[in-house]
């Protein structure tokens, strides 16, 4: 049977969005049964998108005293509970404008069917659906960028490695954090940076998404200052239109920070940090862990190390020191440092172990760069069969605990004891996050066996 160009090109899309509607699955598969708990980090998006959707405002005036009440978590100054900010007689979200401005247009789609309030359980399955489209369509834009750069098959099989065997399963496609956002920005800007390397006007479309990521979470600042160099460096015929479209995004969040907390330099976390910083570590520095602490706690931590919950990535690291010996690599080496960039921040903030939470939260947001970086050893993995056994061991082991973070984590390990207080449980092997979900699920099976 003959395809025509048409045909052939129809099917391709086909298949990308087969791998979207599947992940939309998969993420969504707990959704009946969900043990998933709120934090006070992702509790207020869907009152924000409430309070959109109602008033198209971004306060939380009107649900401070519910919020108060019903989840005191942290209070600082008597009566505020850390995720929110009291400033210039209003109340804000901590964690910034981002994850509720996302979540609205679903929340405002349902109430012109349904009445419901941001408290019931239809508004969390709202946060929920909103963070698996996004991580979905993260993990398309993923596969249609590694497309740029390498053959389908292993384009298609890396997305996968992404959007299954690292935390954007278990933490980012599950509810509204900031890392949710900020994966999806990063991961369309990525594609377009991809897709510049053969068609120049591409590189300035990345200019809103990277922006984007900044609004998402502001650590992505740096990021989007290191691919800016990028651009400079490479596509200045294109710096004017990337600054452009660059520039909504960022005057939006600088507005929100003058309007708010009375500088465009300011953010929320940056306002209840020191408080923060102060309970957790007795000093109001923000960046006080030791950086060898947190760079030996974000990579090994037996309950919070990317490559103990995500050893597939051992390989990325291996490629992304190849590519670092290959001059035609210039956006990867890019892209590396914008990783490692993040991984610095999250080593030398106040709670490298991102308090209540599974796996590897605080640098989960480097997954769409470190992904990209499979791709040069992919050659090595399929040619030499000793590297193929323990890249498809190390896929098997990643998926697995993914799946334990996606349908067993309940974040009663992170409060018996109280992670935040008792760190020194984050080196335990015996007492590690990942076996004491393994033991919770297999002991009753064992039990009843016998």
């Amino acid at each position: 049977m003959n395809f025509n160009g048409k045909t052939e090109r129809r099917f391709k899309l086909n298949k990308g969005w087969l791998l979207f509607f599947t992940l939309l699955l998969i993420y969504n598969a707990n959704i009946i049964n969900i043990k998933y708990p709120e934090s006070g980090d992702n509790l207020p998006v869907k009152y924000l998108a409430f309070s959109l959707t109602k008033e198209f405002n971004l306060d939380l005036d009107e649900y401070y005293p519910y919020l108060f009440k019903k989840y005191p978590y942290l209070l600082y100054n008597q009566n505020i509970p850390y995720y929110l900010i009291n400033t210039r007689g209003h109340y804000v979200h901590t964690q910034g404008p981002g994850g509720g401005i996302l979540s609205f247009p679903i929340f405002f789609f349902v109430s012109l069917f349904y009445d419901f309030s941001a408290d019931s359980q239809i508004a969390f399955i709202l946060t929920k659906l909103t963070a698996s489209l996004l991580i979905a369509l993260s993990a398309i834009f993923v596969y249609y960028g590694l497309k740029e750069i390498a053959d389908e098959q292993i384009a298609f099989y890396i997305s996968l490695v992404y959007s299954l065997c690292s935390c954007v399963w278990s933490i980012s496609s599950q509810q509204m954090w900031q890392h949710t956002g900020s994966e999806f920005f990063i991961a369309m800007g990525i594609y377009f940076l991809l897709k510049g390397i053969k068609q120049r006007k591409f590189i300035a479309y990345s200019g809103f998404p990277l922006a984007s990521a900044v609004v998402a979470r502001p650590t992505n600042g740096i990021v989007f200052m290191i691919l800016l160099i990028y651009v400079l460096h490479k596509y200045r015929d294109q710096l004017l239109g990337f600054i452009s479209c660059a520039f909504v995004p960022l005057f939006f969040i600088m507005w929100y920070n003058q309007h708010y907390f009375g500088s465009i330099f300011i953010y929320g976390q940056l306002i209840y940090g020191p408080i923060c910083a102060l309970i957790k570590r007795g000093t109001p520095y923000i960046w006080s862990t030791p950086f060898l602490e947190g760079l030996t706690g974000v990579m090994f931590s037996p309950s919070r190390g990317l490559l103990v919950y995500s050893p597939v990535f051992i390989f990325s690291f291996l490629g992304s020191i190849y590519i670092w010996k290959k001059k035609e690599f210039i956006l990867q080496k890019y892209l590396s440092i914008a990783a490692l960039a993040l991984i610095c921040i999250a080593c030398k903030w106040l709670s490298w172990w991102g308090g209540h939470t599974f796996g590897y939260r605080t640098v989960v947001d480097t997954v769409p760069f470190i992904s990209i970086f499979l791709i040069p050893v992919s050659e090595w993995i399929r040619t030499k069969k000793v590297l193929k056994f323990l890249f498809a061991t190390s896929i098997i082991v990643s998926l697995c605990i993914q799946l334990i973070g996606a349908f067993l984590y309940d974040g009663s390990w992170d409060k018996s004891p109280d992670i935040d207080y008792n760190r020194q449980r984050l080196w335990s092997w015996r007492d590690s996050q990942i076996t004491y979900y393994i033991r919770r699920l297999t002991v009753p099976l064992i039990i009843k066996r016998k």
